[in-house]
């Protein structure tokens, strides 16, 4: 699990980055495919499971299937609203619980 509250994210790209790994597990950039060909203990048996997709395809789904973020925001502070608007996976990929 990954928690992350808002004011960790001290610049706006950092919660544009949790949207893209929400959204379709995997940060642009992140891992070079040497780095997630040597992720796999069994490359070959993960390749029959998920047959016909890149070790790379195989790398998002799994980090996405298996990656729960927890992200707490202020919904007092001036930019939260533009910050939801902006990245649409925290509510559509994401249990919200409201606190007041």
């Amino acid at each position: 699990m990954l928690f992350i509250e808002d004011h960790n994210l001290a610049r706006p790209e950092f919660l544009e980055l949790l949207n893209s790994l929400i959204s379709s597990g995997e940060i642009p950039g992140l891992y070079s495919m040497d780095e997630v060909e040597h992720a796999f203990a069994n490359p070959e048996e993960v390749r029959r499971e998920y047959y016909g997709k890149t070790m790379y395809e195989i790398f998002c789904a799994r980090v996405k299937m298996n990656l729960r973020v927890v992200l707490s925001m202020n919904p007092t502070k001036e930019n939260f609203t533009s910050n939801c608007a902006a990245n649409p996976a925290l509510f559509a990929k994401c249990t919200v619980i409201w606190n007041e």
